[in-house]
């Protein structure tokens, strides 16, 4: 494929580079370790890590999510008891510190839903494997290729 340098050159000024170009490109490796992807979801903008530390706490948003998570096309939920809303709050920071996303939750009769909206994390999830079938879920490939501190 071609690329105008004309358009390289707007990128250049904006300081912005699309994601699909570095990827064709073949480049990821001279992105810097705290690169964003840029998206907007109802006219806020959200910055997603480009590269994804695998720690402790991303360890244990894949648990929770192996546990009681279920996701669709723009979406995330995690579905916890009634009376876990200080592990609520605490998966809401470590959504936040991993994938830099806001969490909402709201109390329904017999639990608390946690919900991510995020396109970019559904198809970051797709892609490592999980599924969301209930009886299909099983312990992500990546965890068991991580450092021992992720693998809570």
């Amino acid at each position: 494929f071609k690329i105008r340098s004309d358009y390289l050159r707007v990128l250049e000024r904006k300081r912005k580079i699309s994601a699909w170009l570095i990827k064709s490109l073949k480049l990821q490796h001279l992105l810097p370790k705290r690169a964003r992807i840029i998206s907007y979801n109802r006219g806020r903008k959200i910055k997603f890590p480009v590269f994804i530390e695998l720690s402790k706490d991303f360890g244990c948003v894949l648990g929770w999510y192996t546990a009681e998570g279920s996701i669709n096309d723009r979406k995330i939920n995690f579905d916890l008891g009634k009376n876990e809303e200080k592990r609520v709050r605490e998966l809401i920071l470590k959504i936040k510190k991993v994938f830099s996303l806001e969490g909402k939750y709201r109390r329904e009769s017999s639990k608390i839903r946690l919900t991510v909206s995020s396109t970019i994390l559904v198809h970051l999830l797709k892609r490592l494997g999980i599924k969301n079938n209930a009886r299909r879920k099983e312990i992500p490939w990546i965890i068991f290729h991580s450092p021992p501190e992720t693998q809570l």
